[in-house]
């Protein structure tokens, strides 16, 4: 049995403020200005997108398609007040919703399914009498997948969870959370998910996948089996969505319990780096502490690395209210911060593995934590990403897939849109609650 209510413990409440000094946030709102202009060729982007699709593009999706784009239209609104944006971001939306009758959500994943959208169309139910009902519609349509979603797939001739937080059941569960007064359908899928992700954390043996499932240990750990650490496809994503369906207020038997063993368990597994704590990718089968401590460190990325692993211990910490797995995770991004440059082994741009995602990290960690550390260190992100602009691109950066030349993406985890609600967060006093399809609030 699942419960909504209040939670009684007091939690502190910081608002969003900028990041960056006036002449920097110039930079990055004349930079949007420039691009609202652009993003209003609905030619010039069909060309470029439907030569993608199938591959870096769908309609539909919110990974990168018109859902994506509409939200980034709709917060360089929101950001700068332009008239433009806000008829940019209908016009995609309604282009998305089109969309869904040649091309229905068939899936519930937040990455291409129904989970995404409904994330989107969230933003603008409160502003529009005409998309309310087809938010609500949505939101229905998405706890009914839930529901009679087969979570479990096949895996290398192994049954596992589709837990993860990109296009499995962390992601969902997330995209449910966000209604405020949910009917029976949706605190029904809200508490199977529950169930669902409290029974896997209950058992390590679930948390098995084959190396070959993970282009990051395919090739060091041939033929074994390992855990996944990463936010977007590891153990972070159900610790992230158990800990805020409590911070949201649902509860159900052994929820606690589950947040505190996927924290430990993930707090107990740190190496140590030069520049401080860090995380590996994944750690194979059973390994022992010890071993764990000789593994090499990850990237630094939202997707795989400590930035992705320190946030959901935060969130845990949050939800428990433990100052061991708080203090840990300031450590560990104050640590990550202080990690080369060119040790890092993210891209210049990205949200899902690159400087975009790190970015949002350490915003997060400063609006809780008003550390001036990480503040101190917020410009040198925002200018890293600006010295890859370039004007003659359409979207006004490019992004090296290893396909033998740059793309033109709009993608939100791997194109412009990502990058550019990053900047706009560190420059703005609009809070980026975009960032829940992220896991990081």
């Amino acid at each position: 049995m699942g419960l909504k209510c209040e939670k009684a413990r007091e939690r502190v409440q910081r608002t969003w403020k900028a990041s960056i000094e006036h002449d920097l946030r110039g930079l990055v709102f004349s930079l949007a200005h420039s691009l609202t202009g652009r993003l209003s060729q609905e030619e010039m982007i069909s060309a470029i997108t439907q030569k993608q699709a199938g591959t870096y593009w769908q309609d539909t999706a919110f990974a990168a398609g018109y859902p994506s784009l509409a939200l980034l239209c709709y917060y360089i609104a929101l950001c700068t007040q332009e008239e433009q944006a806000r008829e940019n971001a209908y016009t995609y939306l309604q282009k998305a919703v089109k969309a869904t009758q040649d091309q229905p959500l068939q899936e519930a994943g937040l990455a291409k399914g129904t989970s995404g959208l409904a994330n989107v169309l969230s933003f603008f139910e409160q502003e529009d009498e005409q998309f309310r009902q087809a938010s609500a519609n949505l939101t229905q349509q998405l706890a009914r997948q839930a529901q009679h979603t087969t979570w479990v797939k096949t895996v290398c001739g192994h049954e596992v969870l589709d837990y993860d937080a990109v296009r499995g059941a962390s992601g969902v569960l997330r995209t449910l959370l966000i209604q405020q007064d949910p009917n029976a359908d949706v605190t029904s899928a809200i508490i199977q998910l529950l169930q669902i992700l409290v029974a896997f954390a209950s058992d390590p043996n679930a948390w098995l996948i084959h190396s070959s499932f993970f282009p990051v240990s395919a090739s060091r750990y041939p033929d074994q089996f390992v855990v996944n650490c990463g936010l977007a496809h590891g153990l972070p994503g159900p610790l992230v969505a158990l800990s805020l369906a409590s911070l949201a207020g649902y509860s159900i038997d052994r929820q606690n319990t589950s947040i505190q063993h996927l924290a430990s368990w993930l707090a107990d597994r740190f190496i140590q780096a030069p520049w401080g704590i860090d995380w590996p990718d994944v750690i194979p089968a059973h390994a022992a502490l010890e071993q764990v401590r000789q593994l090499p460190p990850a990237r630094s990325g939202w997707c795989y690395g400590a930035p992705g692993v320190v946030r959901s211990l935060w969130l845990a910490g949050q939800a428990l209210g433990n100052d061991r797995f708080r203090e840990l995770a300031v450590q560990g991004i104050r640590a990550t911060l202080q990690r080369p440059h060119t040790t890092r082994r993210i891209d210049p741009l990205t949200l899902c593995h690159g400087e975009a995602g790190l970015l949002m990290v350490a915003l997060r960690f400063l609006k809780d934590t008003e550390d001036p550390f990480i503040e101190e260190l917020i410009p040198g992100f925002v200018h890293r990403i600006l010295a890859r602009f370039q004007p003659d691109a359409p979207f006004g950066f490019r992004y090296d897939f290893h396909v033998g030349s740059l793309i033109d993406s709009l993608g939100f985890f791997t194109g412009a849109v990502g990058t550019l609600l990053a900047l706009l967060a560190a420059s703005s006093s609009v809070e980026p609650k975009w960032d829940r399809a992220l896991l990081l609030s």
